[in-house]
């Protein structure tokens, strides 16, 4: 699948949901994390969300059954919040998936006090589909892989046989290939830190634990609670687990961002529409993730959190989720290297 048709998937998930959301006037039936999920799984951008379709189905719509009890049970938004934001990562990490986007999914639902089953339907719905799509995909490539692989079993047998000099050019052509690959990789990170420690990986989701909890009741008592959108969160968390973490990389990924919830600002202010709001916001989103050579799927979960932000002071909100990746990136980002600079302390991270 190229990857145009790829970002026609996008399309296909999030404009119906959005139609829907329209349709019956309620915005709790949006589930942003929606857009980063199908670009992560079907684009193939993180393809560590999508190693277990029967999780991917799942994992996102049980959280986010836990998200809507906690509030049906009156529990207090930031006591269900942090609850969300802590059991869900260790939940994961029990499980060994990689599905981080499942912390939007329960924590969604307990910021915006969203109690509507309905959402539950639709998070239910979205994930079936990318995984059912994923399954039947896997499906197709193992039955037409049976041709393939005998000629590809012919054309090593022919390498073989072929003079030393076409060999080192097909080597040549294999190792640019894979040069291609790094450097397309270098985009995004999802998949550069998977399980190569448990213990690094684990101390990796203790500094998460920590840090959201000190973000989440700095936020509540001091700043807007949009500055604690989840999609914002689950980024932090890729950002934490990535072994490339620089200057530069801080700048690009909070320009990417920033633009991504600018972008979704206005075109939500200049069209009432949910689905064309939607369709502008993740084609102009993804057109600056390109430019900045930063393709990173939560951007695009942010770039629609305006569809389920209140109306009100809509560009302060704005305002609020670039500070906020602003603080998070740069506390993942200057965190190590201050510690590395203490000997009375112990580097966390291990990277």
């Amino acid at each position: 699948m190229t990857k145009r048709l790829r970002w026609m998937v996008v399309f296909a998930i999030v404009i119906p949901m959005t139609i829907v959301a329209q349709y019956f006037h309620r915005s709790d039936l949006i589930f942003p994390e929606a857009a980063a999920l199908t670009i992560g799984t079907w684009g193939g951008e993180a393809h560590a969300w999508s190693a277990s379709k029967v999780k991917l189905a799942l994992l996102p719509p049980l959280a986010a059954t836990i998200g809507v009890v906690f509030n049906r049970l009156h529990l207090p938004t930031v006591i269900a919040f942090t609850l969300m934001v802590v059991l869900i990562p260790i939940a994961l990490d029990l499980i060994d998936s990689a599905l981080i986007p499942t912390i939007s999914a329960g924590a969604l639902p307990t910021l915006f006090h969203i109690t509507s089953p309905w959402f539950l339907v639709v998070v239910f719905a979205i994930t079936v589909c990318l995984s059912s799509g994923l399954y039947l995909g896997d499906k197709f490539v193992t039955i037409s892989r049976p041709r393939g692989g005998d000629q590809s079993r012919s054309d090593t047998n022919d390498e073989f046989d072929t003079p030393t000099g076409n060999s080192a050019h097909v080597d040549l052509e294999n190792r640019s290939a894979n040069d291609d690959l790094i450097s397309n990789r270098g985009q995004d990170d999802i998949d550069e830190d998977l399980s190569k420690s448990s213990v690094t990986r684990r101390r990796v989701l203790i500094w998460f634990i920590v840090l959201s909890i000190i973000w989440t009741l700095a936020t509540w008592w001091w700043l807007p609670h949009a500055a604690l959108a989840p999609p914002i969160l689950v980024s932090f968390y890729e950002w934490l687990k990535s072994s490339n973490r620089t200057n530069l990389r801080f700048l690009k990924r909070w320009a990417s961002i920033t633009s991504g919830i600018v972008i979704g600002t206005i075109a939500h202010q200049g069209v009432s529409n949910f689905a064309i709001s939607a369709l502008v916001a993740i084609a102009l989103t993804f057109a600056v993730m390109t430019l900045l050579h930063e393709i990173h799927p939560p951007t695009l979960a942010i770039a629609l959190l305006p569809l389920i932000f209140p109306a009100t002071i809509a560009y302060e909100r704005a305002f609020d989720v670039s500070l906020a990746v602003a603080v998070l990136y740069g506390l993942g980002l200057f965190l190590p290297k201050f510690i590395r600079h203490h000997s009375w302390t112990i580097d966390p991270l291990n990277l």
